[in-house]
């Protein structure tokens, strides 16, 4: 009974509070969330909570509620507030990983190879690309990204690293091999 009355309560309670107390609560909630040490279930108990309020239209001021939402593998929140922060800064490389990568786990590929062909539309996409494409499973392309990008810049372990994941995961040992021997023999 408590934790189906608990939303309701909440929302009693905040519409009494002053401005000064609720701004103690969030604070308080923000810290609660952010804590390693939060068990999974009031986690996601605080997260429903944070849905309630926004569906009753008094959104709860809590940063990084995408983020929590993936700790608990909520992927579908997650991406709503993910969703949320890329509609305010759709410029941010670090949402734009994480709605591919929830989209992925979401089992959404289409949605995912449309976030990042947005982002290479908009924006100048550097070595990320190569990870992105990497998140969508879409191993040529990867290996294709880390290659025109090694031209630039020979020197680069990540992007070594970087075509090394591809053909591994291309099952093109003799190149893996040979990439392996011309780096470190």
């Amino acid at each position: 009974l408590v934790r189906e009355l608990f939303n309701a309560a909440f929302l009693s309670c905040w519409n009494e509070l002053t401005e000064s107390a609720q701004e103690q609560l969030v604070r308080a909630l923000n810290t609660a969330l952010a804590s390693p040490s939060i068990p999974p279930e009031i986690l996601q108990m605080l997260l429903n909570l944070a849905e309630y309020m926004e569906h009753e239209e008094k959104p709860l001021p809590i940063d990084n509620l995408g983020n929590h939402a993936q700790r608990c593998h909520a992927f579908a929140k997650a991406l709503h507030y993910k969703e949320q922060e890329f509609q305010i800064n759709n410029s941010n490389v670090k949402v734009i990983e994480d709605l591919i990568s929830i989209n992925n786990q979401l089992q959404l590929p289409e949605a995912a190879i449309g976030v990042l062909l947005f982002a290479q539309q908009r924006h100048p996409v550097e070595l990320a690309e190569g990870r992105w494409y990497e998140k969508l499973g879409r191993w040529d392309d990867a290996l294709k990204a880390y290659e025109d990008k090694q031209k630039e810049d020979p020197t680069s372990k990540e992007l070594l690293l970087g075509r090394m994941r591809c053909l591994n995961a291309l099952s093109e040992w003799e190149s893996l091999s040979h990439l392996i021997c011309d780096t470190w023999i």
